[in-house]
């Protein structure tokens, strides 16, 4: 889905080995921010690639969460998430799009 923002759904993939990093956790962290407080927005870029080619990079220079959900009853225990963002209403013009990069 895309029109000023974007739809990422994945697995909820849990840091391993003492890495205190757990990018799910930071993503429902954001999503919780307050939208009046400046952390609220932030840089994102999305790449989806496929088969070793990039076939669309989007880039949100000020996007914030408008909903973020988490769901654990997949009965092989992984969590998926689902994460919708948005650019900021007066900056849609910096949003960019490309793909069609030749893959390594």
């Amino acid at each position: 889905m895309l029109s000023h923002g974007i739809t990422i759904s994945g697995k909820i993939l849990v840091a391993t080995d003492g890495d205190p990093f757990d990018s799910t956790r930071q993503l429902a962290l954001w999503s919780v921010v307050p939208a009046e407080e400046a952390a609220a927005y932030r840089q994102v870029e999305v790449e989806i690639i496929n088969a070793g080619i990039v076939e669309r990079k989007y880039s949100f220079p000020r996007a914030f969460v408008v909903d973020y959900k988490e769901d654990f009853s997949n009965s092989d225990g992984i969590g998926q998430f689902k994460l919708i963002i948005k650019q900021k209403k007066d900056k849609l013009a910096t949003i960019s799009i490309e793909g069609g990069y030749i893959g390594a």
